[in-house]
This record gives C-alpha cells, structure tokens and sequence, in this order.
C-alpha cells in the first residue's frame, strides 16, 4: 500500500486513526458497554 502522508495533512490523519479505533471498538463491543438510557431503549424493541 502506497504512502499517503504527503496528500493528508496531519489533523486528517489523526481524524482516520479515531475513526479507525472506533470502528475496531463497535466490532467488539457487548451489551454491557452501552449506556444505561441505550440499554433501555434496546429492551424495549
């Protein structure tokens, strides 16, 4: 894979790192990691 750092400035590089451990979080949250309202909310349905 090419290097991108020369056509991303470097807050839009932080801005993918956050978005990538996001996403690397939702895969392995669990029920117990929402909040309390969330939990609630997702009984109901």
């Amino acid at each position: 894979m090419p290097a991108y750092g020369y056509q991303l400035k470097t807050e839009d590089v932080w801005a993918v790192v956050h978005y990538v451990r996001v996403l690397q979080r939702s895969q392995n949250a669990s029920f117990d990691d929402l909040p309390d309202i969330e939990k609630e909310k997702m009984k109901k349905e």
